[in-house]
């Protein structure tokens, strides 16, 4: 009996001991249950619960900063840059429909350079950053007149080296009637092309293997483009109609346009990542603006013999809005380091930036005289309004800390 006594008494003991050791172990089973739950939802603005997206940006310090750099080499491309083509004689006399080529400016490759810093904020996996985009770039085109064709002008006043009669001015012969043909051409072009960015974003999983990052914020765009043409050459010559295809001679025609612009406006967009394996993966990203523009236009055309009456000075001022629309595609690798304090990310694709209607460039239009009609020589100025982009390789460099 004292035995049966002692072994209930062992059996109870050891019961209340593992109730006892099993109470704290459920307890903490339940509230780590309920962080993880607090961590997979979210209560959103309408008061309701829905799964939270997981964060998918680097997190060395859960917040902090980062900067990045960029090198870029980039190839500029502008609509209405057409300066001359070459048209081929016709040797029946009459006046030669266009035979020939056209020539346009053809700019250079260059290299640029992008700057941006940000932060990441502890709050909802938001962060915020500035970046700054720098690309200068020239371009440059000649043409030379064959044994069979001459080069025809595309682009300021002909009417410019209009004379009412035929005289001699040193060595260069002046003729009297405005010139259309010529020997040589060249246009030389810069192109200055900066941009600010300030932009608010978040970053998350929507699968696995997937991200996304919404982004809005502002941009601000400064477009520099200058374009200088010379043209010279050239003889008079008289078809069988008697009428005169009137060439400079010694003389030159310049003829220099310049459209400045600064733009500011709204921006928003997304990045994509699609993860590999190893830290790899490729990314995706898309951008669009709408900058209120205000653009400042300049033109001059004169004749190498300097006078009031051979110079022409256009300028105008008005405001255009500019859509822009920019993508990037390319392969990214990203690797924590320093016990997985810092982050590094490098990359390395393709990106283009287009600007619809940047060019606003004043371009003349001279009509002769019609002595059938009676029409009186007049001038008219319309502007070129075509677009602008920039496009090539760029290698980035993102430190996160």
């Amino acid at each position: 009996m004292g035995a049966l006594k002692t072994t209930a008494a062992s059996l109870t003991a050891l019961a209340i001991s593992a109730s006892a050791f099993a109470g704290p172990d459920l307890d903490t089973r339940v509230q780590e249950l309920e962080k993880k739950v607090d961590m997979m939802s979210t209560k959103t603005a309408m008061g309701t619960y829905g799964p939270k997206l997981a964060c998918a940006r680097a997190e060395p310090n859960g917040e902090g900063w980062f900067i990045n750099l960029d090198v870029l080499y980039w190839h500029a491309k502008v609509g209405g840059t057409e300066y001359s083509y070459t048209n081929a004689f016709q040797p029946n006399g009459e006046n030669p429909l266009a035979n020939g080529r056209l020539r346009e400016i053809d700019f250079n490759w260059d290299f640029g350079l992008k700057v941006g810093a940000g932060y990441n904020f502890y709050h909802d996996g938001w962060d915020a950053s500035i970046q700054y985009t720098y690309f200068d770039s020239n371009g440059g085109s000649r043409t030379l007149a064959s044994r069979t064709d001459t080069v025809i002008p595309n682009r300021g006043n002909n009417a410019i080296s209009d004379h009412a009669g035929v005289y001699q001015e040193g060595q260069s012969t002046v003729y009297n009637s405005a010139f259309n043909s010529c020997d040589r051409a060249t246009s030389d072009y810069n192109f200055d092309f900066d941009a600010i960015e300030v932009e608010l974003g978040k970053s998350f999983f929507v699968s696995r293997s997937l991200s996304l990052r919404p982004h809005f914020g502002l941009k601000s765009l400064w477009l520099d483009i200058l374009q200088q043409t010379r043209f010279s050459g050239g003889t008079a010559r008289e078809d069988g109609q008697n009428y005169d295809v009137s060439g400079l001679g010694a003389n030159t025609v310049f003829v220099t346009d310049k459209n400045n612009v600064w733009g500011l406006g709204p921006r928003a967009g997304f990045d994509s990542k699609w993860y590999l394996t190893n830290g790899f993966s490729f990314y995706g990203n898309t951008a669009g603006s709408l900058l209120f523009g205000y653009f400042d236009t300049h033109h001059k055309n004169w004749f190498s013999i300097d006078t009031e009456d051979h110079t022409v000075r256009l300028k105008s001022k008005m405001h255009r809005f500019i859509p822009m629309f920019e993508l990037g595609l390319g392969l990214a690798y990203d690797q924590y380091i320093y016990n997985d304090k810092q982050h590094i990310s490098v990359s390395l694709g393709y990106e283009v930036q287009y600007m619809f209607r940047a060019n606003q460039s004043i371009k003349p239009d001279y009509r002769q005289a019609d002595t059938l009609t009676g029409v009186e020589p007049n001038m008219t100025y319309t502007r070129y309004s075509e677009d602008a982009m920039v496009y090539g390789v760029t290698f980035e460099v993102k430190w996160s800390f």
